[in-house]
């Protein structure tokens, strides 16, 4: 199969579906934060998944337009490092207002060193909390959308090694990521068995986080790899997927099979076709895409409401 990689400029409702999903993660941080149920019907994990799979389909052209290692990771620095240090910076300097320590204090005490290393290099799960910030409110962890940069960057480093193989002829690339998404797959269902066996959160870690996004990721470069076939099969896929997907959350939502294997391509498949299907949601490439703001920022500033007791007269209203 022919493949044309996606330019900038090639029309599609991503912006939109940007938006929707880095929405949808903000409803579920604040029903998590401040004890709400606010309804909405696309499940949490999944709208993190959703980007996952985004990121994977334009990292196939990304690599192809900039090859080599260190030529795709200084790309992808140029354009995530900036605003991800500049918020574990603002709020790392800026919450010494919202704890219970001393300016001092707070800024000599080791915990918040450790915060700001841990978070720098997005090993963030080292110290999610900062010295006597948010110790009343029901997480303690300062920004909980940050796990998924160390994922992220884990993936990039796997598409410099995969990539290069694909792009000489050494590997077909739909069979690689095939093969890809099949491992990841096999390796979160064990490691969501084996949690519900042992209880041990490791497991349940590296099922949600690197194999769980995995096989979205390579989902996504698979998918663009096919773009030019789905684009003509689109007008009956979208009705499938949207039917295969219902019909399993009703009957086969227990089931890690469904989870794992099927869930994910429908899923996926749902996202592409509604991303290339008219032109419901380019109106708003008019302005900067800023939902990757949102994702980074979202989650402090929640945690804020719920510490200075504003959700009941603000928070619900904003959203």
């Amino acid at each position: 199969m022919s493949y044309i990689p996606l330019q900038p400029k090639h029309p599609n409702n991503f912006g939109i579906i940007r938006y929707i999903l880095a929405y949808s993660i903000l409803i579920s941080h604040f029903n998590v934060l401040s004890g709400n149920e606010i309804y909405w019907p696309i499940s949490s994990y999944y709208r993190v998944c959703g980007f996952f799979f985004m990121s994977g389909f334009f990292m196939y052209g990304s690599y192809d337009r900039h090859r080599g290692m260190l030529n795709f990771l200084r790309h992808r620095a140029i354009r995530l490092l900036p605003s991800y240090l500049l918020v574990v910076l603002l709020f790392a300097v800026g919450l010494v207002v919202a704890s219970s320590l001393s300016p001092w204090n707070y800024f000599t005490s080791p915990e918040w060193w450790k915060y700001l290393l841990a978070n720098i290099s997005t090993l963030n799960f080292l110290e999610p909390a900062l010295p006597g910030v948010f110790d009343n409110n029901p997480e303690m962890a300062v920004n909980g959308s940050l796990w998924t940069m160390k994922v992220e960057w884990l993936l990039y480093f796997s598409v410099t090694i995969v990539m290069p193989l694909v792009l000489n002829g050494k590997l077909k690339a739909w069979a690689c990521f095939i093969v890809v998404f099949g491992l990841s797959a096999i390796v979160r269902t064990y490691c969501a068995e084996h949690y519900l066996l042992t209880g041990n959160r490791l497991y349940h870690t590296l099922e949600i986080q690197y194999f769980g996004q995995a096989s979205f990721f390579y989902l996504g470069m698979l998918f663009s790899r096919w773009l030019p076939c789905i684009e003509k099969q689109k007008l009956w896929l979208l009705p499938i997927t949207f039917v295969m997907l219902l019909a399993g959350e009703i009957f086969l939502n227990g089931s890690l099979a469904y989870r794992s294997f099927f869930y994910p391509v429908f899923f996926s498949l749902l996202v592409i076709c509604l991303a290339f299907t008219g032109r419901w949601g380019r109106w708003i490439e008019k302005w900067e895409n800023c939902s990757y703001e949102i994702y980074l920022l979202h989650f402090p500033i929640i945690h804020l409401f719920v510490n200075y007791n504003l959700i009941d007269t603000l928070g619900v209203m904003l959203l």
